[in-house]
């Protein structure tokens, strides 16, 4: 899907209909920002958060990467000090989870998530972004559309179990 939708204001009132597919599709959803063009994809980014690592539905992950013969780093994004570091019992967790990709983990200081994973990208070549999009109220701002709608590279968006 691309994300020429409909306009700012639009856009907040009604969603758009790239964002509607993402959040109610039970199936990942590949989002092409506009004017991006085709590219091999050969390096994967998973942004993690660390949280609820048990509900990352790895056969959509194996079938994402071996559809493109990528590598698989992991990124997350530190906004403040003292949050998860290199050493953590969450980063070990998913380190074990994913170990039949063999991810590259990155630890990026940031207060800004978006900016800090479109930096990596740009920084590491990264040519798709996959997001594990969260449930919340209708208040929260949801940092999946935030990358959507502003991500250099296609994103590719996979619900938990």
């Amino acid at each position: 899907m691309g994300t020429h939708g409909n306009g700012t204001i639009q856009r907040f009132f009604i969603g758009s209909t790239t964002f509607y597919a993402v959040k109610h599709l039970p199936y990942p959803v590949f989002v092409v920002p506009k004017g991006v063009g085709y590219k091999p994809v050969k390096k994967i980014a998973l942004v993690s958060d660390f949280k609820t690592i048990n509900t990352i539905r790895l056969h959509e992950m194996r079938t994402i990467v071996a559809a493109f013969n990528a590598t698989l780093d992991v990124a997350h994004v530190n906004k403040a000090s003292g949050e998860v570091g290199k050493e953590s019992i969450e980063k070990y967790l998913l380190e074990s989870y994913l170990k039949e990709f063999h991810p590259k983990f990155h630890f990026i200081n940031d207060s800004s998530v978006e900016k800090g994973i479109e930096l990596f990208a740009q920084k590491n070549d990264i040519e798709l972004i996959l997001v594990l999009p969260k449930k919340h109220g209708p208040f929260h701002k949801s940092q999946s559309k935030e990358f959507i709608f502003h991500s250099p590279v296609p994103v590719v968006t996979i619900h938990e179990k």
